[in-house]
């Protein structure tokens, strides 16, 4: 976060299990893509989850806007000023939780609220992947990710990648 650009903010993000719907991105057969939410049948949508996010902090005050949330294919882009970038920032610093109201200023109606939550750590990933070598389950095990170098070393043990 620190070398980011300091009027953007993006992420990626996974399958969240309390969502009630997530936002898919499919291709017609024309070759055009369409948002849609995928949902549980008769069920009002309340928490929808995201493949990603992107916080722009370009908004202008005069704008008359709190912030504008949009859909972005599968993900979701919020508008905000400047000083709510660097509350927002600032929070994720500090490992805060943080709330943007998004609409205009002026509204009297319900406003859109898009809520950044920090929640206990996850160990609820790499669910169904199994291990070609033993055939045990490989769930809450994390991965290692490889940029530069051919070894990981941990525990005394030393694991060397080879092509």
């Amino acid at each position: 976060m620190n070398k980011s650009n300091e009027h953007v903010l993006a992420g990626g993000a996974c399958f969240n299990e309390k969502a009630d719907s997530h936002l898919v991105c499919v291709q017609n057969d024309d070759g055009n893509y369409q948002t849609q939410a995928i949902s549980i049948h008769n069920q009002p949508r309340k928490v929808t989850g995201a493949s990603f996010f992107v916080f722009s902090g370009a908004l202008k005050s005069s704008s008359g806007y709190l912030a504008k949330s949009s859909i972005v294919e599968d993900g979701v882009m919020v508008q905000i000023t400047a000083e709510n970038m660097d509350s927002l920032r600032q929070a994720l610093r500090e490992m805060k939780d943080f709330t943007i109201t998004c609409g205009k200023v002026d509204a009297e109606d319900p406003q859109e609220h898009v809520h950044i939550q920090w929640v206990e750590d996850d160990k609820n990933f790499s669910k169904g992947v199994v291990s070609p070598i033993d055939g045990k389950s490989m769930e809450s095990i994390t991965s290692v990710k490889i940029f530069h170098g051919s070894e990981y070393k941990a525990n005394g043990k030393v694991i060397r990648w080879t092509e």
